[in-house]
Formats: C-alpha cells, sequence, structure tokens
C-alpha cells in the first residue's frame, strides 16, 4: 500500500474524529 494512500485515508480518519 503507497504512504500517501495511506495519509490520505489516516487523514480522513482523523478528519471524522475531530467531527469535521
Amino acid at each position: 500500500v503507497p504512504q500517501t494512500f495511506s495519509v490520505l485515508t489516516g487523514n480522513r480518519e482523523w478528519l471524522r474524529r475531530n467531527g469535521l
């Protein structure tokens, strides 16, 4: 799995956890 994809997925999860 490319690191770029991992970062994008992680960013989405982080934003969801923040409630954005």
